[in-house]
C-alpha cells in the first residue's frame, strides 16, 4: 500500500522543485498515515486527496485545508494534515506562496 505525490502546483516565490523535495522528504510521515489507518481495521479507501496550503515568510505551513477527499477516511486526514502542518519549506519570498498537492493512496499490487 502506498501514498505517492502525484503532482504540484505552486503561486509566489519558491520553485516547483523546492516544493517538490520538501514533500518528498515528508513523504514517508504521509506514508506512514495511511498504513496505520490501514491497520486500525477500517475499511479505507484508495483514492486522492488533495490539500492546499500556504507558505509564509518563514517556510511555515499556513491556511492548510484539504481541498478533494476521495478517501474519506477522517483518521487519514487527520494524520495528513498534522504532518504537513510540521513540514518546513524554504521561505517564501513574497509571504504568501499558496501549494496545491494531490496525494494518491492506493495498495500495492
Amino acid at each position: 500500500r502506498s501514498a505517492k505525490p502525484l503532482s504540484r502546483e505552486k503561486k509566489g516565490g519558491l520553485t516547483r522543485e523546492q516544493i517538490r523535495r520538501v514533500v518528498a522528504r515528508g513523504s514517508g510521515q504521509v506514508q506512514h498515515c495511511y498504513e496505520r489507518e490501514l491497520l486500525t481495521g477500517n475499511k479505507v479507501r484508495q483514492g486522492r486527496m488533495i490539500l492546499r496550503w500556504q507558505i509564509d515568510a518563514r517556510g511555515r505551513v499556513g491556511r492548510l485545508k484539504v481541498v478533494n477527499d476521495s478517501v474519506k477516511s477522517d483518521g487519514l486526514r487527520r494524520c495528513v494534515l498534522k504532518k504537513v502542518k510540521s513540514w518546513r519549506f524554504p521561505a517564501c519570498s513574497d509571504g504568501n506562496c499558496t501549494v496545491v498537492f494531490p496525494f494518491e493512496f492506493f495498495a500495492r499490487t
